[in-house]
Parts: C-alpha cells; sequence; structure tokens
C-alpha cells in the first residue's frame, strides 16, 4: 500500500500455508523499517578521493632566464620601424618605383631609409 501523493498502489499477493506468510510478513516488515529510516533512491556514490587543497594547486611563481639578443635600438632595427611609422600620416602620397631587389613596383621607402633596412625589421 502506498500514499495518494505516490500514485496510491496497492500490492497484493497470496502465500500457503500460513507459516510461510507469517515469515514473508516479518521480513517485509523489517525491510520496510529499515528502508523507511534510511532509503535507498537508486543513486550510489562513494567518494574515493579528496578534492586538492589550495595549496597543493598553487605553483610557486618562477623567473625566466630569458637573454635578449640583439634586436633593437643597438641594431637599428627600432629607429627603422620608428620612422617608417612616423611617416604613416603623410600628406602626400610617395613615389612608385621599381625594386631591382624584389622586381616589382613599390612605393618608394621614407627619406633615409633602405629596402634592406626594412627587410632587417622583418628577419
Amino acid at each position: 500500500d502506498t500514499t495518494a501523493r505516490s500514485g496510491g498502489y496497492v500490492l497484493g499477493f497470496r502465500l500457503d500455508p500460513k507459516e510461510a506468510l507469517d515469515t514473508v510478513f516479518k521480513e517485509v516488515k523489517s525491510l520496510h523499517e529499515i528502508f523507511g529510516r534510511k532509503p535507498i533512491f537508486g543513486v550510489q556514490y562513494s567518494v574515493e578521493e579528496q578534492p586538492a587543497s589550495m595549496e597543493s594547486l598553487t605553483t610557486k611563481r618562477e623567473t625566466d632566464d630569458v637573454e635578449i639578443i640583439g634586436g633593437g635600438a643597438e641594431d637599428g632595427t627600432a629607429t627603422t620601424m620608428a620612422a617608417y611609422y612616423a611617416d604613416d600620416g603623410h600628406s602626400s602620397e610617395r613615389d612608385i618605383v621599381l625594386s631591382d631587389e624584389l622586381g616589382i613596383a613599390i612605393e618608394a621607402p621614407p627619406e633615409g631609409l633602405t629596402l634592406k633596412s626594412l627587410w632587417g625589421v622583418v628577419q
């Protein structure tokens, strides 16, 4: 017999002889009391490992031992880039010239810069 909330389902069965009925009744009554106190809802889980503590998850900060070699104002790369970008807002278009190095027509580099110095920025 169940509650109206769960649908009011009634389960019935017959047992012969009466002694078997008494034994099964005691067993069902015992199981009903046990599962009534601590029901099993079909989900079982076990905790095998504890979550890691915050101390074990954090790592100490390490300083990089990086050495910067070349590149920058020492070899003129930064100066070349600065001169090229400073002239970006030029008021008149630069002339188109044939580059013998590249074999194509290009915009003439700003005054004081060469195509070789501009390629040095990329490398």
